[in-house]
């Protein structure tokens, strides 16, 4: 007995880490499957399990929910998603993603006091949690709250993207700065109010004497937001 318990403990310590729960199929909308290991193509019901190694597709028109732990995942429509590891160790939950094809949108949280280690990948970027919840097509990931470190494949470098902040991998591999696309953004959302208002702004300030009004001041405050 007292070999058999010494036993145990080796195989107990030797084993650093163990499957977590499966993945939970919240929601269906549409035609959506999914493939476990070593198995065909079924339809896939709201409760249903995805253990590691399973995949995920949904059709035109289709979507999913999936619920990790304490984390959600919404599936788009034409999305294929694989869950590649879905794994606890010593106070962590590691879950690893790859993306096929398709865009996803995910809300990372905490689950019973165990950090999250939550990696999205794609042929040709990978995405990995730093915040709470972020958007994903494999290519181009935009950050709602908190933050995402993102790597293009090709050149294997990394880049930090805050909220409100979008970074996106060309075809050559190249990846744009954040901060670049967030100026290119409120700028052309500038340029865009300024001439849609221009027409109602030529007749509001003009007035009988041909003096300007003070709507081109409030366009320019706006502007400048």
């Amino acid at each position: 007995m007292k070999r058999f318990l010494t036993v145990l403990a080796i195989i107990l310590i030797s084993i650093p880490a163990f499957s977590a729960d499966d993945a939970v199929i919240k929601e269906v909308r549409g035609r959506v499957e999914i493939q476990l290991p070593g198995q065909g193509w079924t339809s896939a019901a709201a409760g249903d399990s995805l253990p590691q190694g399973a995949t995920i597709s949904t059709g035109f028109g289709a979507s999913a929910v999936l619920e990790v732990g304490a984390s959600e995942i919404n599936v788009d429509s034409l999305t294929r998603m694989k869950l590649d590891e879905l794994v606890q160790k010593q106070g962590e939950q590691t879950t690893g993603l790859f993306l096929r094809v398709g865009k996803v949108n995910a809300e990372v949280k905490r689950d019973q006091g165990l950090s999250h280690n939550f990696k999205l990948r794609s042929p040709s970027s990978t995405a990995a949690v730093r915040g709470t919840n972020f958007t994903f097509d494999g290519k181009k990931v935009t950050v709602h709250r908190g933050a995402v470190a993102m790597v293009s494949t090709a050149i294997a470098r990394e880049v930090l993207v805050s909220a409100n902040e979008t970074s996106e991998v060309s075809s050559a591999g190249k990846q744009s700065d954040p901060v670049t696309e967030k100026q290119k953004k409120a700028s052309t959302s500038a340029s865009t109010v300024q001439t849609e208002s221009s027409p109602v702004q030529s007749e509001s300030t003009q007035s009988p004497g041909g003096s300007q009004g003070a709507g081109g001041s409030g366009l320019e405050a706006f502007g400048n937001i």
